[in-house]
């Protein structure tokens, strides 16, 4: 019953992404998250140029994507050049991406 019920999904999705086509050129907001740390007032207080904050990721660790918000998919940070860029790692299914779509996560 439940690979039934995926399947039925599955081809509702497909047939959503077949509508969604000529949406394609919609601009989202894309966010990768390189760590984060909590920090008191004080410690944010005596920041100042120069000022190093040690992140809770570890350098090599994967970053997180994220698309208005929601999660998209894991990459790890590169260097092109003089620039930063993102190699995607893993991305979330293709149904998840639809149903949080369909919920209305990933609205602009």
């Amino acid at each position: 019953m439940a690979l039934q019920r995926k399947n039925q999904l599955h081809q509702e999705n497909e047939e959503l992404l077949k509508k969604l086509e000529w949406y394609g050129d919609i601009t989202f907001e894309l966010d990768v998250e390189l760590g984060r740390r909590a920090m008191t007032l004080r410690e944010v207080l005596e920041l100042k140029d120069g000022s190093i904050v040690e992140l809770k990721k570890t350098a090599g660790e994967s970053v997180d994507v994220m698309v208005n918000n929601q999660l998209l998919a894991t990459s790890e940070i590169v260097v092109i050049e003089d620039s930063f860029a993102i190699r995607v790692t893993d991305i979330i299914d293709e149904d998840t991406v639809l149903q949080k779509y369909l919920q209305g996560a990933y609205q602009t």
